[in-house]
């Protein structure tokens, strides 16, 4: 999609930096001026960053072995779940 000759890839590239809060956006703000060109780029050196390899099998893990204690409520449960992936 184009919007006044602006492609999509340039568009999302623009816009991602709005996306970012604290830590990711210190990170973001010491990149080399124009040393990255595509969102793809952006998108892999972005979850390499903050989601390595590593974190992303952690995270699936646990929400994959994830269970309900016999003594706790459903709430319970819940709280304990985000926390966890928190």
């Amino acid at each position: 999609i184009k919007v006044n000759g602006v492609t999509d890839d340039v568009l999302r590239l623009y816009l991602f930096p709005y996306s970012l809060t604290h830590h990711a956006t210190a990170w973001f703000d010491c990149l080399p001026r124009n040393s990255i060109n595509t969102f793809e780029q952006m998108a892999k050196m972005f979850l390499g960053k903050y989601f390595p390899p590593s974190m992303v099998t952690k995270l699936r893990n646990e929400i994959t072995n994830f269970h309900q204690h016999p003594d706790e409520s459903l709430f319970e449960a819940w709280e304990r779940y985000k926390l966890s992936i928190d």
